[in-house]
């Protein structure tokens, strides 16, 4: 089943999105090859979050606890990889009257420049993303007793250190806790709809410690230091569509050059069923 999410962004920031996919499509050389396209995907930490208690949440929630427990008399120490949660996040696709792919008022005023922005709604096949991508589609759940979450995840984490338990029983409680915390978000955001994209890393495998290191990455934009990873998506498989939604602040000039613009770049990375069109929203400031 396709599922969808809408990511409002400025200008600038959604040109950087879009020339970032644009260098993974395969040259002329590659097409002659059979060369397939693909974008590069970035999702970040969760302790990058709008939400205090989400991040609060989110620096606790590793396995730190579990590596130092001291073992028993006679147990062999066995270490485990601290958890690392990835996101791209995004809010729930919405069509207006007019066929606009979104018409949000509030998303385009917090997020979408105060509507001088631009929308990019990704449309994926979410078999193909878990299945070849390792990547989940999370609906989040709004509730206004986030602590009673982070006591779940700290009970569930004191079973995932319980060494006595194998290494499958304690996976499977790694990720139901991981999750429970990606699922939840306090309720002064519930107007967001939240859709996240969420990548989860860290089972004890000596491939995915090595995987963590190749792929885990400094961002330092603006001042802010984040952790990231990118994955590099296939276009058609995964990605299955995308549109674009030009904000209804632009300008008449900043429309029409992001018009050509967006439309030659769909059509670069084959997406021919995507859309690009300006919000018909009545903006009130």
């Amino acid at each position: 089943m396709d599922k969808g999410i809408t990511h409002f962004t400025s200008q600038a920031a959604a040109a950087s999105i879009i020339d970032g996919w644009l260098r993974g499509q395969p040259s002329v050389k590659e097409d002659r090859l059979g060369g397939s396209s693909e974008v590069r995907l970035r999702l970040y930490s969760r302790s990058g979050m709008n939400d205090p208690a989400e991040q609060a949440v989110a620096e606790y929630g590793s396995d730190v606890t579990a590596s130092k427990r001291v073992p028993k008399s006679g147990e062999k120490q066995r270490n485990t990889v601290p958890d690392d949660t990835f996101l791209m996040c995004g809010t729930v696709p919405q069509t207006g009257d007019k066929g606009e792919a979104v018409n949000r008022l509030d998303m385009w005023r917090a997020y979408g420049d105060d509507g001088k922005g631009v929308a990019i709604t990704t449309w994926w096949d979410t078999a193909s993303l878990q299945r070849i991508d390792g990547l989940e589609i999370i609906q989040v759940k709004y509730t206004a007793n986030i602590d009673d979450i982070r006591r779940k995840a700290e009970s569930l984490l004191q079973s995932q250190a319980d060494q006595d338990k194998s290494r499958a029983e304690r996976e499977k409680i790694r990720k139901h806790r991981m999750r429970l915390e990606v699922e939840h978000k306090h309720t002064d955001y519930k107007s967001e709809c939240e859709v996240r994209l969420a990548c989860f890393l860290g089972d004890e495998s000596g491939a995915v410690l090595e995987a963590r290191g190749k792929e885990i990455r400094l961002d330092a934009t603006n001042g802010r230091l984040r952790t990231f990873i990118e994955r590099p998506i296939q276009v058609g498989t995964s990605l299955k569509k995308v549109d674009i939604t030009l904000g209804p602040r632009l300008t008449e000039s900043e429309t029409r050059h992001w018009q050509r613009m967006a439309q030659w770049a769909l059509a670069r990375m084959s997406l021919s069923g995507g859309t690009v069109q300006r919000s018909e929203l009545q903006y009130i400031g």
